[in-house]
C-alpha cells in the first residue's frame, strides 16, 4: 500500500507542471484550491467542454459580493463522502452536515471530493468568460445555465428536475 501512495503521488506531481502551478498562484489559487475546485468541476460536467462553463459559474460565485451566492451550491458535496444520502449509515442520516456542503457554507469545501483530471484543472484554471451563476443538467446530461435566480428556477422546469 505504501509503494501504491508513493507512486500515485509522484505520477500526480509529474502532471502538475511549474506551469499549472504558476497559472494557480497568478489566480490567487494554491494548488489545494486548484484541486478541490477541479474536483467539483469534474464532478458537475457533463463533458469537457461543460467543464469551462462550469469552472466560469464557480468562479463567479467565489468573486461574487452576494454573500448568498458565494456558496457553490454543488449537489456532489452535499453528502460527501458519501454519493448521496441513502449512502449515509441510517444512524446519522436525520442528523448528518458534511462539512464539504457547499450548500451550507460559503467557499470552497476543505479539499477534493474526487481526482481530478488534467482537463479540470485546466478549466479551473481558465474559466470560461461569462455571467452564470446557476447551472442545471438534464438526466442526458444538457446544461442549463442562468444568470439569475429566477432563470435558474425556469431552467431546472426544462431540465426535468422540477
Amino acid at each position: 500500500p505504501e509503494q501504491a501512495v508513493r507512486k500515485l503521488v509522484s505520477n500526480c506531481n509529474a502532471k502538475l507542471t511549474k506551469q499549472i502551478r504558476q497559472k494557480a498562484a497568478e489566480r490567487g489559487m494554491t494548488l489545494d484550491q486548484t484541486l478541490t475546485l477541479a474536483s467539483m468541476i469534474q464532478a458537475e460536467a457533463a463533458d469537457k467542454n461543460d467543464m469551462y462553463l462550469v469552472s466560469s459559474v464557480f468562479h463567479n460565485r467565489l468573486n461574487s459580493k452576494t454573500a448568498r451566492l458565494r456558496r457553490l451550491d454543488s449537489d456532489p458535496t452535499i453528502y460527501y463522502p458519501y454519493r448521496k444520502k441513502a449512502a449515509v449509515p441510517a444512524s446519522l442520516r436525520s442528523t448528518y452536515k458534511s462539512r464539504y456542503d457547499t450548500y451550507s457554507f460559503e467557499g470552497l469545501p476543505p479539499g477534493p471530493i474526487c481526482s481530478p483530471g488534467l482537463e479540470a484543472v485546466d478549466a479551473a484554471l481558465n474559466p470560461a468568460s461569462t455571467r452564470y451563476y446557476y447551472f442545471c443538467h438534464s438526466e442526458a446530461g444538457k446544461a442549463y445555465y442562468a444568470r439569475t435566480e429566477t432563470q435558474h428556477l425556469v431552467n431546472l422546469k426544462k431540465a426535468g428536475l422540477r
